[in-house]
């Protein structure tokens, strides 16, 4: 599951800039769920 948080984390903030605050929010929830 690292390996996709980190894809997640490199990936999306490339595509979507403007929604870079959300999406740090929501993988931080999702990481959390995890631990």
């Amino acid at each position: 599951s690292d390996l996709i948080l980190q894809l997640i984390c490199v990936i999306l903030p490339s595509h979507l800039g403007d929604h870079l605050l959300f999406l740090r929010k929501t993988i931080a929830t999702m990481m959390h769920l995890y631990i």
